[in-house]
């Protein structure tokens, strides 16, 4: 058996739910908002990088992306079910739905980037601190295990540091991975203190959207000037599309009612904040004017 090398950071059953008819080689048209265009894919080709979850570990390079596969299994079972009921999640649903929105917010190349960002920016200052004087120089190198007489001399190795042409910083991807992994759980603790409402809808009603970043987050008051925005910060509402006529909406206030049907407003107020929040495309069964 063949290792897999196409790693969806959105799991191909979940992008099906967003296709006419739940196929995986269903057509989805897709809107590149970075290039301004349209094309037509299907889930399987959609929203994966090759080996995106390896890991250099020998004969287990693969491992992180096949039990992934495994756990996705599960969750599949429970989106199913919802979909086909259109019934409120039992605790067990509600658990592997908020699995999920943890999984697809952290393991997507747009929280990768921003990470790769910060480790940058970190080892940037770091060694601007190591070269600000010889003498930290040189001990810094020492701390290392670096013999003086293999220390570089400060003055080219100065030189060399602040051309940037000459060399980029690139953050491994096993760091990612288990930063990722680690988070999860506490993520989806953060996600379980919130509301979450169900948001029903049909053919006569419209659809959900799904982009390669399904969950978006956004002030409940558009006055709220928020300067930072998370997973528990109070006033904010996080959307999920669940398929193209059901979406989660999760949020600290509190409403006896559990299941809401959906109005043409509240889809396009949805589907803007998908669109918003997407990396790079969107996705849909039909064509939509953005």
């Amino acid at each position: 058996m063949s290792n897999p090398i196409k790693h969806h950071y959105i799991s191909k059953f979940y992008l099906k739910n967003f296709t006419k008819s739940g196929g995986s080689k269903q057509t989805l048209f897709a809107y590149d908002k970075v290039k301004n265009k349209y094309f037509k894919s299907n889930p399987k080709d959609i929203c994966y990088i090759k080996n995106f979850n390896k890991i250099s570990f020998p004969g287990k390079e693969y491992i992180v992306e096949t039990e992934q596969a495994k756990i996705e299994s599960v969750l599949a079972i429970s989106f199913k079910e919802i979909i086909e009921t259109k019934q409120y999640p039992n605790d067990e649903q509600l658990i592997h739905i908020l699995n999920f929105i943890a999984l697809v917010s952290l393991r997507n190349p747009k929280t990768r980037a921003i990470f790769d960002k910060l480790y940058t920016d970190i080892a940037d200052k770091l060694m601007s601190m190591t070269m600000s004087s010889e003498k930290i120089y040189k001990d810094q190198c020492l701390q290392a295990g670096i013999k003086e007489e293999d220390i570089i001399p400060y003055e080219k190795q100065k030189k060399f540091i602040e051309d940037k042409s000459r060399y980029t910083l690139e953050i491994n991807q096993e760091v990612h991975i288990k930063s990722e992994l680690k988070a999860i759980e506490d993520l989806v603790d953060i996600l379980y203190q919130r509301n979450w409402y169900l948001i029903v809808s049909d053919e006569t009603i419209g659809e959900f959207i799904i982009s390669d970043y399904p969950v978006s987050i956004a002030p409940l008051n558009k006055s709220d000037n928020l300067q930072h925005i998370g997973f528990g910060i109070r006033n904010t509402e996080v959307c999920f599309p669940i398929s193209k006529y059901l979406a989660f909406i999760g949020v600290f206030e509190d409403n006896k009612q559990k299941k809401f049907i959906a109005t043409k407003d509240i889809i396009n107020k949805i589907n803007k904040a998908t669109y918003d929040f997407a990396n790079k495309q969107v996705f849909s069964t039909k064509k939509i004017e953005f």
